[in-house]
């Protein structure tokens, strides 16, 4: 799936400039943040950006919940996902997600 996707460093650039306009959210967020800046890191390129994490917000919101998966909550909250587990429909289903 990953064999003709362009290297982080074509991307860099693009992704910043997307990247450093708002806020980064993610399900498990300092997980998925950690890897982005070390790889702008290397890149050359500071990056630092305010987030949200859903995980935490589930956490927090939804204390009753015998689990806060992503695919869970999407499941509770009745939020219909295609492509779960893949970079666009979990970042389609965190958008949705408390």
């Amino acid at each position: 799936m990953v064999r003709r996707a362009p290297t982080f460093e074509e991307v860099a650039e693009a992704a910043h400039a997307i990247l450093s306009r708002g806020v980064f959210a993610a399900h498990k967020a300092m997980f998925d943040y950690g890897f982005v800046q070390r790889e702008f890191e290397r890149h050359g390129t500071f990056f630092a950006r305010p987030q949200v994490c859903t995980l935490r917000l589930a956490r927090q919101l939804l204390p009753e919940l015998p689990s806060r998966s992503l695919g869970y909550l999407c499941d509770h909250l009745l939020i219909d996902i295609a492509d779960r587990h893949r970079a666009h429909g979990d970042a389609e289903a965190t958008a949705y997600v408390p």
